[in-house]
């Protein structure tokens, strides 16, 4: 009945966004409902291979590190925080937190604060999701850069 509603009396004052929040239900909720994904993607980013498939334990340090971005809500907005975990000893190598989340602002740091702290080895593999800040070309450069293979987790998967 609500979602209903919110479909009947969609326009632009009052957005899909808004009136979810308004009538306190979840947008995706409202998309499920609707039959219809939250958000369409603008950029298509080329997928790398799951090169980690799912071995987490690794005998050397820095042979491979895991990243993620997660949401932290706060007063003003959300500040976005990203870690880098080397899976040699699960040790937090590298992090960065910002109020925007741009790959420049997320991601980049935190892979900068990694290798510092850890210099990345030839062909180390950095694993992360699909998410567009490691999909991105920045991340993807510098990657290259540092001479690490990007390896991305299966679509819809979060135990990879």
């Amino acid at each position: 009945m609500i979602f209903q509603f919110i479909k009947d009396y969609n326009s632009k004052r009052w957005t899909i966004e808004v009136m979810c929040r308004v009538l306190n239900v979840s947008k995706s909720s409202y998309y499920r409902w609707f039959k219809e994904p939250v958000s369409k993607r603008k950029q298509n980013y080329e997928v790398a291979p799951n090169l980690l498939n799912r071995v987490f334990i690794h005998e050397e340090p820095v042979k491979a590190c895991v990243s993620d971005l997660t949401y932290i809500s706060c007063l003003d907005g959300f500040l976005y925080l990203t870690c880098v975990l080397d899976l040699f000893d699960c040790k937090l190598i590298g992090w960065s937190m910002s109020d925007n989340m741009s790959a420049s602002k997320t991601v980049i740091p935190a892979i900068r604060m990694a290798n510092r702290n850890r210099a990345f080895p030839k062909n180390m593999i950095f694993h992360s999701d699909r998410g567009s800040q490691y999909a991105c070309k920045q991340t993807v450069n510098i990657l290259k850069s540092l001479n690490a293979k990007q390896s991305m987790s299966r679509k819809g998967n979060c135990w990879d």
